[in-house]
């Protein structure tokens, strides 16, 4: 009787974290499909360099795919984990998929940040957006963002392999950033971020507000300045409150919970969190579509190709 009674705690346990596990790598696969979607519709129909905000937005798709694409695999090997012993193929597959996971959450952070300085300029400086917000200074300030982003994780990395004296198994992507750079680095930066762009996109959502009140749009561009900046209020705000989780869990001690079982355990909070964060890069991309007419013509280009005459014959009548 007593090894019946300890192993139905154990057994429930490896359902809870099954579960969590396989949503987390649905959506995950979603994100995957929905952003390569978006990048190759902005691609083949030349709106990613049409201007600033579309480079940042075409940047935060490519971080939001790559991020769906390393955390499936990573995912995938906490499932087969709970059934085979760890072996050199499991090492090699968490830090494979770690590397660019770190990689792309901080970048997609960044990114959060370059669009709302994007949003605020057109909001509250309209008639020297265009002239501040320039695609040759989003490209500068997009390579800076990634080249930084690359260099810091891989040499993290580094730094963590030479402190282990080789590569040890990653349970979550974390591990392989030094704890010194986490305490001291990373979740006070996290921290200082989620502040930032949170007063950051409350300002632009006010003024936006205000200015919608006092002045009716005189032209397509002023109307479709508008659209954007209320799209991207609302993918904006679902990816804040997505990172909250993340950043939360960051903050919390290592041995806060249970140290002996998954319920009521750190693991179970990085868990819950991740698949919390992950779902609003799978929606981002609807909101897109419903909100922007290129987007939606893009996409429906994209997707039924035998519908391109009409499409294009309805874009241009709407001009």
């Amino acid at each position: 009787m007593e090894t019946t009674t300890e192993e139905m705690p154990q057994e429930e346990t490896a359902n809870v974290k099954l579960a969590i596990v396989c949503v987390t790598v649905v959506f995950s696969c979603c994100t995957i499909i929905v952003n390569l979607l978006t990048l190759v519709a902005m691609a083949m129909h030349r709106l990613i360099r049409k201007n600033s905000i579309n480079m940042f937005i075409a940047s935060l798709c490519l971080s939001d795919f790559l991020l769906g694409l390393s955390i499936t695999p990573f995912q995938l090997q906490q499932v087969l984990r709970l059934w085979k012993d760890i072996d050199q193929t499991f090492i090699a597959t968490t830090w494979a998929a770690a590397v660019p996971m770190v990689i792309c959450f901080f970048v997609s952070n960044v990114n959060i940040f370059l669009v709302g300085v994007d949003r605020a300029c057109a909001t509250l400086a309209p008639l020297s957006y265009k002239s501040r917000m320039t695609t040759k200074r989003a490209l500068i300030a997009l390579v800076a963002t990634w080249s930084t982003a690359v260099w810091t994780i891989t040499a993290c990395a580094i730094t963590t392999v030479q402190i282990n004296s080789g590569f040890e198994m990653l349970t979550y992507s974390y591990e392989l950033l030094p704890e010194k750079f986490i305490s001291y680095f990373s979740t006070p930066m996290l921290i200082i971020s989620i502040a930032t762009n949170a007063i950051l996109y409350a300002v632009i959502i006010i003024a936006f507000y205000k200015s919608t009140k006092k002045i009716q749009p005189s032209s397509t561009s002023e109307l479709r300045n508008r659209r954007m900046t209320r799209m991207i209020t609302m993918v904006i705000g679902l990816l804040l409150l997505g990172n909250i989780p993340i950043i939360t869990v960051a903050t919390l001690p290592r041995n806060i919970g249970s140290q002996s079982e998954y319920f009521n355990s750190l693991k179970m909070f990085d868990d819950i969190a991740l698949l919390l964060m992950i779902i609003p890069t799978s929606l981002n991309n609807c909101i897109y579509v419903w909100q922007i007419p290129d987007f939606k013509n893009a996409l429906m280009k994209l997707l039924f190709c035998h519908s391109n005459a009409r499409v294009e014959s309805t874009t241009s009548a709407a001009n």
